[in-house]
C-alpha cells in the first residue's frame, strides 16, 4: 500500500516537473514581455529613433523566439545578466547603457550579425594603405 501511495506521489511530481519545464517559455515570455514595458517607462529622453527602432526590432524578435521555444540557455545568461544591470540602477538610464541593452537582446534574438549597429558605434573607418 505504502508503493502504490509512493508511486502515485513519484508520478504527480513527475507530472509537475514536466508542466513546469513545458510551460517555462511562457513564463520566460510573459516575463520579458513585463520587463519591456518597464524599460520602455524610462528610455531615456535623448535616445535616437533608430536606438528605439532598434529596441523594438530587438524585443518582437526575442519573444517571437521565446514563443517558438527556441531558447538558447547561454545567450538568455548573458540577456538575464544584462536586464539584472540595467534594473538595479538608481538613475535613469544613459544612450549607452540602452544601447548595451539592445546589443544583449539582439545576440539574443539572433540580430547580432545584422550589423544594425549606428556608425558612431563602429568606430572610425579603417583604410588600407598599400605601398606600391
Amino acid at each position: 500500500m505504502a508503493l502504490a501511495g509512493c508511486a502515485v506521489l513519484a508520478l504527480v511530481l513527475g507530472l509537475g516537473v514536466l508542466t513546469m519545464i513545458l510551460k517555462a517559455t511562457d513564463l520566460v515570455g510573459w516575463s520579458l514581455s513585463r520587463i519591456r514595458i518597464e524599460i520602455e517607462r524610462v528610455l531615456p529622453s535623448d535616445l535616437p529613433p533608430a536606438d528605439r527602432e532598434r529596441l523594438d526590432t530587438a524585443f518582437d524578435t526575442a519573444l517571437d523566439q521565446i514563443e517558438r521555444g527556441e531558447l538558447d540557455p547561454v545567450a538568455f545568461q548573458v540577456l538575464q545578466t544584462e536586464l539584472l544591470r540595467f534594473a538595479r540602477r538608481s538613475e535613469l538610464p544613459t544612450v549607452e547603457e540602452v544601447r548595451d541593452l539592445i546589443r544583449a537582446l539582439e545576440e539574443f534574438a539572433g540580430l547580432a550579425g545584422d550589423d544594425q549597429s549606428l556608425p558612431e558605434e563602429r568606430g572610425p573607418r579603417q583604410v588600407a594603405w598599400v605601398s606600391g
